[in-house]
């Protein structure tokens, strides 16, 4: 892509990366709440299995996060080394 669309595209995807990550830590904190009151609850107690909806669900939750902060890094960088027509960084 030709500079002005390259890093306007670039900006876009970082947004919406952003937006993701807002969606997933809220998702994030609601799993983390119903393992809380799981365990609260005694459910928890051994034996059980770490595969029950609950674990699973904050398995899954973690892992988003940590793709949305990579997506997050790369975005940055790639943004980082954009340079500006007029020979200053954006």
């Amino acid at each position: 892509m030709s500079e002005p669309t390259r890093t306007a595209r670039l900006r876009e995807l970082r947004g919406q990366v952003v937006a993701r990550l807002a969606k997933d830590v809220a998702g994030y904190r609601a799993a983390a709440r119903n393992l809380a009151l799981r365990r609260a609850s005694g459910a928890d107690a051994p034996p059980f299995t770490v595969a029950d909806g609950v674990h699973v669900a904050m398995s899954l939750k973690h892992s988003h996060l940590a793709n949305d902060f990579a997506h997050l890094h790369v975005l940055d960088e790639l943004l980082s080394r954009q340079l500006d027509l007029f020979g200053g960084r954006l």
